[in-house]
């Protein structure tokens, strides 16, 4: 499958980060599996909602287009999230995308909050994303 040739910066003064989706498909129980662009950074617990550009449909499943839910990282550019995707068109990547439009019109998923009592441990209760630093110590 051809790649859309969308930017999206790796690396950002923001976190947690919009990332680029390079796919996103059904795997049993109704759960979508969703691969990033490139390594998203993310914890689970995120709250995501999905961007897909629907108009033209050049990407599939326009279905989730506006659809949030935590996630459950998987990798370091994977995660599943309780989105039954198995009734949504297929993810696809329709390569009549205009050269010119390729960098414009790009998937994305966005995060947008985080679940604070899901995920049980040392931080349970604390803003866990709000505890990273991405830009290091001041000098």
């Amino acid at each position: 499958m051809p790649q859309p040739a969308c930017y999206i910066a790796p690396t950002t003064v923001y976190y947690p980060a919009v990332r680029g989706i390079n796919l996103i498909v059904s795997v049993p129980n109704g759960i979508a599996r969703v691969t990033t662009t490139s390594a998203h950074g993310y914890k689970s617990g995120l709250i995501v909602r999905f961007s897909v550009p629907t108009m033209p449909a050049w990407f599939g499943m326009p279905q989730i287009n506006g659809l949030s839910a935590p996630i459950i990282v998987t990798s370091d550019a994977s995660f599943v999230c309780a989105i039954d995707v198995s009734q949504f068109q297929p993810w696809v990547f329709d390569p009549a995308i205009p050269e010119n439009f390729r960098g414009n019109i790009c998937p994305q998923v966005i995060p947008f909050g985080e679940v604070n009592d899901a995920f049980p441990g040392p931080n349970d209760g604390a803003l866990l994303s709000a505890t990273v630093n991405i830009l290091g110590p001041v000098i």
